[in-house]
Protein backbone atom coordinates (compact mmCIF):
# COMPACT_ATOMS: atom_id res chain seq x y z
CA UNK A 1 0.00 0.00 0.00
CA UNK A 2 1.46 3.67 -0.73
CA UNK A 3 1.66 5.76 1.61
CA UNK A 4 0.31 9.36 1.88
CA UNK A 5 2.35 12.03 1.03
CA UNK A 6 2.80 14.21 4.46
CA UNK A 7 2.63 18.35 3.59
CA UNK A 8 6.42 19.24 3.90
CA UNK A 9 6.96 21.70 6.71
CA UNK A 10 8.31 24.91 6.12
CA UNK A 11 11.03 26.38 7.90
CA UNK A 12 10.90 28.41 10.87
CA UNK A 13 12.83 30.93 9.32
CA UNK A 14 10.20 31.63 6.54
CA UNK A 15 8.79 34.82 6.63
CA UNK A 16 4.95 35.07 6.51
CA UNK A 17 3.68 36.95 3.63
CA UNK A 18 2.19 40.34 3.78
CA UNK A 19 -1.11 40.80 4.78
CA UNK A 20 -3.04 42.68 1.55
CA UNK A 21 -5.26 45.66 3.25
CA UNK A 22 -8.95 46.15 2.27
CA UNK A 23 -9.51 48.25 -0.34
CA UNK A 24 -12.25 50.68 0.61
CA UNK A 25 -15.44 50.11 -0.84
CA UNK A 26 -16.91 53.13 -3.05
CA UNK A 27 -20.40 54.39 -1.06
CA UNK A 28 -23.81 52.90 -2.81
CA UNK A 29 -26.90 54.73 -2.56
CA UNK A 30 -29.39 52.47 -1.07
CA UNK A 31 -32.04 50.82 -3.55
CA UNK A 32 -35.23 53.09 -3.87
CA UNK A 33 -38.34 50.81 -2.73
CA UNK A 34 -41.13 49.62 -5.56
CA UNK A 35 -43.98 51.72 -4.12
CA UNK A 36 -43.90 54.77 -1.29
CA UNK A 37 -46.29 53.71 1.09
CA UNK A 38 -48.25 56.82 2.46
CA UNK A 39 -48.81 57.58 5.53
CA UNK A 40 -52.33 56.88 7.55
CA UNK A 41 -54.68 59.64 7.83
CA UNK A 42 -54.92 61.59 10.87
CA UNK A 43 -58.07 61.23 12.87
CA UNK A 44 -59.10 65.16 12.32
CA UNK A 45 -58.59 64.63 8.87
CA UNK A 46 -60.76 62.47 8.22
CA UNK A 47 -63.79 63.65 10.33
CA UNK A 48 -63.70 67.05 8.35
CA UNK A 49 -63.51 65.08 5.29
CA UNK A 50 -66.94 62.49 6.31
CA UNK A 51 -68.42 66.24 7.57
CA UNK A 52 -68.00 67.90 4.37
CA UNK A 53 -69.52 64.77 2.61
CA UNK A 54 -72.53 65.01 4.40
CA UNK A 55 -72.86 68.88 4.30
CA UNK A 56 -72.91 68.25 0.74
CA UNK A 57 -75.64 65.61 1.02
CA UNK A 58 -77.57 67.60 3.44
CA UNK A 59 -77.67 70.68 0.81
CA UNK A 60 -78.73 68.44 -2.02
CA UNK A 61 -81.43 67.25 -0.27
CA UNK A 62 -82.35 70.53 0.74
CA UNK A 63 -82.62 72.52 -2.84
CA UNK A 64 -84.56 69.12 -3.84
CA UNK A 65 -86.95 69.73 -1.03
CA UNK A 66 -87.58 73.07 -2.01
CA UNK A 67 -87.84 72.38 -5.57
CA UNK A 68 -90.28 69.97 -4.61
CA UNK A 69 -91.88 72.52 -2.14
CA UNK A 70 -92.22 75.24 -4.93
CA UNK A 71 -93.55 73.04 -7.58
CA UNK A 72 -96.12 71.54 -5.54
CA UNK A 73 -97.40 74.73 -4.19
CA UNK A 74 -97.66 76.63 -7.67
CA UNK A 75 -99.36 73.24 -8.41
CA UNK A 76 -101.66 73.76 -6.02
CA UNK A 77 -102.65 77.24 -7.46
CA UNK A 78 -103.65 76.23 -10.52
CA UNK A 79 -107.23 75.04 -12.00
CA UNK A 80 -108.63 73.45 -14.78
CA UNK A 81 -111.72 72.68 -16.60
CA UNK A 82 -112.87 69.06 -16.59
CA UNK A 83 -115.41 67.01 -18.79
CA UNK A 84 -116.46 64.35 -16.42
CA UNK A 85 -119.52 62.06 -17.89
CA UNK A 86 -121.73 64.83 -19.30
CA UNK A 87 -120.75 67.29 -16.43
CA UNK A 88 -118.61 70.56 -16.49
CA UNK A 89 -116.08 70.31 -13.75
CA UNK A 90 -113.77 72.73 -11.69
CA UNK A 91 -110.52 70.85 -10.54
CA UNK A 92 -107.66 71.92 -8.79
CA UNK A 93 -103.92 71.12 -8.01
CA UNK A 94 -102.92 69.11 -5.11
CA UNK A 95 -100.30 69.87 -2.84
CA UNK A 96 -97.92 67.74 -5.06
CA UNK A 97 -95.73 68.28 -7.95
CA UNK A 98 -98.52 67.25 -10.58
CA UNK A 99 -102.20 66.06 -10.12
CA UNK A 100 -106.15 67.65 -9.73
CA UNK A 101 -108.26 66.71 -8.03
CA UNK A 102 -112.24 68.08 -7.61
CA UNK A 103 -112.53 71.85 -6.49
CA UNK A 104 -114.55 71.97 -3.33
CA UNK A 105 -114.06 75.82 -1.34
CA UNK A 106 -115.60 76.04 1.88
CA UNK A 107 -117.76 79.10 1.45
CA UNK A 108 -121.22 77.99 0.57
CA UNK A 109 -121.59 81.12 -2.86
CA UNK A 110 -118.31 79.81 -4.23
CA UNK A 111 -119.30 76.10 -3.67
CA UNK A 112 -122.44 76.83 -5.97
CA UNK A 113 -120.31 78.69 -7.83
CA UNK A 114 -118.08 75.84 -8.84
CA UNK A 115 -120.22 73.05 -8.08
CA UNK A 116 -120.75 70.92 -11.23
CA UNK A 117 -123.13 71.56 -13.92
CA UNK A 118 -124.94 69.69 -16.66
CA UNK A 119 -123.51 69.87 -20.38
CA UNK A 120 -125.95 71.02 -23.22
CA UNK A 121 -126.13 67.87 -25.65
CA UNK A 122 -123.70 67.97 -28.33
CA UNK A 123 -121.33 70.27 -26.37
CA UNK A 124 -117.82 69.31 -24.88
CA UNK A 125 -115.87 71.10 -22.59
CA UNK A 126 -112.50 72.33 -24.07
CA UNK A 127 -110.02 71.16 -21.94
CA UNK A 128 -105.77 71.53 -21.63
CA UNK A 129 -105.90 74.99 -20.25
CA UNK A 130 -104.48 75.87 -17.38
CA UNK A 131 -105.21 78.86 -14.98
CA UNK A 132 -102.72 80.10 -12.61
CA UNK A 133 -105.57 82.78 -10.85
CA UNK A 134 -109.31 82.38 -10.59
CA UNK A 135 -110.35 85.26 -12.20
CA UNK A 136 -108.92 83.93 -15.54
CA UNK A 137 -110.67 80.61 -14.55
CA UNK A 138 -114.41 82.62 -13.75
CA UNK A 139 -114.04 84.68 -17.37
CA UNK A 140 -113.20 81.20 -19.36
CA UNK A 141 -116.20 79.75 -17.36
CA UNK A 142 -118.27 82.49 -18.27
CA UNK A 143 -117.18 82.49 -22.06
CA UNK A 144 -118.63 78.87 -22.23
CA UNK A 145 -122.07 78.83 -20.21
CA UNK A 146 -122.96 81.99 -21.98
CA UNK A 147 -122.49 80.97 -25.24
CA UNK A 148 -124.53 77.68 -24.24
CA UNK A 149 -127.67 79.91 -23.01
CA UNK A 150 -127.47 81.93 -26.01
CA UNK A 151 -127.62 78.52 -27.92
CA UNK A 152 -130.15 77.58 -25.67
CA UNK A 153 -132.28 80.80 -26.00
CA UNK A 154 -131.88 80.81 -29.79
CA UNK A 155 -133.52 77.98 -30.27
CA UNK A 156 -137.44 77.03 -31.51
CA UNK A 157 -138.11 74.52 -28.41
CA UNK A 158 -139.07 77.27 -25.68
CA UNK A 159 -138.47 74.67 -22.86
CA UNK A 160 -134.72 74.64 -22.86
CA UNK A 161 -135.42 77.88 -21.58
CA UNK A 162 -135.04 76.22 -17.92
CA UNK A 163 -131.20 75.26 -18.61
CA UNK A 164 -130.79 78.29 -20.22
CA UNK A 165 -131.52 79.79 -16.94
CA UNK A 166 -129.06 77.87 -14.72
CA UNK A 167 -126.17 78.85 -16.93
CA UNK A 168 -127.23 82.60 -16.72
CA UNK A 169 -127.66 82.27 -12.98
CA UNK A 170 -124.15 80.77 -12.77
CA UNK A 171 -122.37 83.22 -14.65
CA UNK A 172 -124.05 85.22 -11.57
CA UNK A 173 -122.61 83.92 -8.93
CA UNK A 174 -119.14 83.97 -10.67
CA UNK A 175 -116.88 86.82 -8.47
CA UNK A 176 -114.42 87.31 -11.07
CA UNK A 177 -115.84 88.32 -14.40
CA UNK A 178 -115.57 91.65 -15.86
CA UNK A 179 -117.43 94.75 -16.12
CA UNK A 180 -118.57 93.83 -20.13
CA UNK A 181 -119.55 90.06 -19.11
CA UNK A 182 -121.85 91.97 -16.05
CA UNK A 183 -123.09 93.99 -18.88
CA UNK A 184 -123.61 90.51 -21.17
CA UNK A 185 -125.07 89.03 -17.85
CA UNK A 186 -128.21 91.76 -18.14
CA UNK A 187 -128.52 91.11 -21.75
CA UNK A 188 -129.17 87.28 -21.18
CA UNK A 189 -131.18 88.10 -18.42
CA UNK A 190 -133.69 90.72 -20.66
CA UNK A 191 -133.49 87.41 -23.14
CA UNK A 192 -134.29 85.11 -20.23
CA UNK A 193 -137.25 87.23 -19.41
CA UNK A 194 -138.84 86.94 -23.16
CA UNK A 195 -138.49 83.53 -23.21
CA UNK A 196 -140.42 82.72 -20.24
CA UNK A 197 -142.93 85.80 -21.42
CA UNK A 198 -143.62 83.29 -24.35
CA UNK A 199 -143.63 80.61 -22.36
CA UNK A 200 -146.37 81.94 -20.07
CA UNK A 201 -148.52 83.06 -23.29
CA UNK A 202 -147.83 79.46 -24.75
CA UNK A 203 -149.24 78.06 -21.77
CA UNK A 204 -152.23 80.29 -21.95
CA UNK A 205 -153.07 79.66 -25.53
CA UNK A 206 -153.15 75.94 -24.70
CA UNK A 207 -155.75 76.48 -21.49
CA UNK A 208 -158.06 78.59 -23.82
CA UNK A 209 -157.64 75.61 -26.44
CA UNK A 210 -158.22 73.08 -23.75
CA UNK A 211 -161.12 75.40 -22.66
CA UNK A 212 -162.64 75.71 -25.77
CA UNK A 213 -162.39 72.28 -27.05
CA UNK A 214 -164.37 71.42 -23.79
CA UNK A 215 -167.20 74.03 -24.78
CA UNK A 216 -167.33 72.25 -28.16
CA UNK A 217 -168.27 69.03 -26.40
CA UNK A 218 -170.97 70.53 -24.37
CA UNK A 219 -172.42 72.03 -27.23
CA UNK A 220 -172.60 69.14 -29.54
CA UNK A 221 -173.69 66.92 -26.42
CA UNK A 222 -176.84 68.97 -26.37
CA UNK A 223 -175.66 70.90 -23.08
CA UNK A 224 -178.70 72.85 -21.03
CA UNK A 225 -176.03 75.67 -21.34
CA UNK A 226 -176.69 76.12 -25.41
CA UNK A 227 -176.60 79.90 -25.25
CA UNK A 228 -174.33 80.37 -22.47
CA UNK A 229 -171.79 77.21 -24.38
CA UNK A 230 -172.12 78.88 -28.12
CA UNK A 231 -171.17 82.66 -26.22
CA UNK A 232 -168.22 81.33 -24.03
CA UNK A 233 -166.67 79.48 -27.24
CA UNK A 234 -167.00 82.28 -29.46
CA UNK A 235 -164.94 84.61 -27.13
CA UNK A 236 -162.38 81.71 -25.95
CA UNK A 237 -161.60 81.68 -29.63
CA UNK A 238 -161.88 85.22 -30.55
CA UNK A 239 -158.95 85.55 -27.60
CA UNK A 240 -157.08 82.37 -29.14
CA UNK A 241 -157.00 84.39 -32.78
CA UNK A 242 -155.54 87.24 -30.72
CA UNK A 243 -153.03 85.70 -28.70
CA UNK A 244 -151.75 83.69 -31.63
CA UNK A 245 -151.84 87.11 -33.81
CA UNK A 246 -153.84 85.32 -36.74
CA UNK A 247 -156.93 88.08 -36.13
CA UNK A 248 -154.16 91.37 -36.19
CA UNK A 249 -152.28 90.03 -39.52
CA UNK A 250 -156.14 89.47 -41.20
CA UNK A 251 -157.15 92.99 -40.35
CA UNK A 252 -153.87 94.54 -41.37
CA UNK A 253 -153.60 92.25 -44.55
CA UNK A 254 -157.37 92.56 -45.55
CA UNK A 255 -159.58 96.00 -45.25
CA UNK A 256 -163.02 95.51 -44.26
CA UNK A 257 -166.07 96.24 -46.54
CA UNK A 258 -167.38 99.28 -44.20
CA UNK A 259 -163.55 100.45 -44.27
CA UNK A 260 -163.76 100.61 -47.91
CA UNK A 261 -166.65 102.26 -47.95
CA UNK A 262 -166.08 105.17 -45.59
CA UNK A 263 -162.98 105.54 -47.72
CA UNK A 264 -164.80 105.90 -50.58
CA UNK A 265 -167.00 108.43 -49.00
CA UNK A 266 -164.28 110.19 -47.17
CA UNK A 267 -162.56 111.16 -51.08
CA UNK A 268 -165.44 113.54 -52.75
CA UNK A 269 -166.13 115.23 -49.38
CA UNK A 270 -162.08 115.87 -49.03
CA UNK A 271 -161.90 117.18 -52.69
CA UNK A 272 -164.69 119.65 -51.72
CA UNK A 273 -162.86 120.54 -48.73
CA UNK A 274 -159.73 121.37 -50.41
CA UNK A 275 -161.00 123.52 -53.29
CA UNK A 276 -162.53 126.69 -51.40
CA UNK A 277 -158.97 126.66 -49.64
CA UNK A 278 -156.83 126.52 -53.14
CA UNK A 279 -158.95 129.66 -54.60
CA UNK A 280 -158.39 131.48 -51.68
CA UNK A 281 -154.82 130.73 -52.09
CA UNK A 282 -154.94 132.10 -55.45
CA UNK A 283 -157.03 135.22 -55.13
CA UNK A 284 -154.70 137.93 -54.08
CA UNK A 285 -154.70 139.73 -51.14
CA UNK A 286 -155.71 142.95 -50.34
CA UNK A 287 -153.22 144.63 -47.70
CA UNK A 288 -154.90 146.22 -44.90
CA UNK A 289 -155.29 150.26 -44.55
CA UNK A 290 -154.59 151.79 -41.01
CA UNK A 291 -155.83 154.55 -39.55
CA UNK A 292 -153.53 157.08 -38.30
CA UNK A 293 -153.52 157.37 -34.53
CA UNK A 294 -154.78 160.80 -33.17
CA UNK A 295 -153.18 162.80 -31.12
CA UNK A 296 -152.87 162.85 -27.72
CA UNK A 297 -153.95 166.31 -27.16
CA UNK A 298 -157.15 166.29 -28.83
CA UNK A 299 -157.87 162.81 -26.33
CA UNK A 300 -157.03 165.30 -23.44
CA UNK A 301 -159.79 167.86 -24.66
CA UNK A 302 -162.23 165.61 -24.99
CA UNK A 303 -162.11 164.05 -21.71
CA UNK A 304 -161.89 167.75 -20.79
CA UNK A 305 -165.28 168.92 -22.37
CA UNK A 306 -166.83 165.56 -21.09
Amino acid sequence: MEKPEQPQLKGATEEPAPKEEPKAQAAQPDPQPAWTPTPPPSKTTGFFKSLGTWLMILVMLGLSGAVLYLMSDLNRRTYKLAQVGDTMVVQKGRFMPTGFENYQPEETRLGQAYAPIQIPQGERVPGGQLFEDRTDLDRAMFSILAAWARDQLGSDDLTVASQAASYIERCVLLPGVSEEQRRDIAVLRADLSFRKGQNLLTGIIHQLEAAAAQFKEAIEQGTSFQGEAEESLKQVQSRIDVLKGEAIQEAASEPTAKETDTADEAEPVENAAKEPQDQAEKTPRVPEVKEPAKPAKEEKAQDVEL
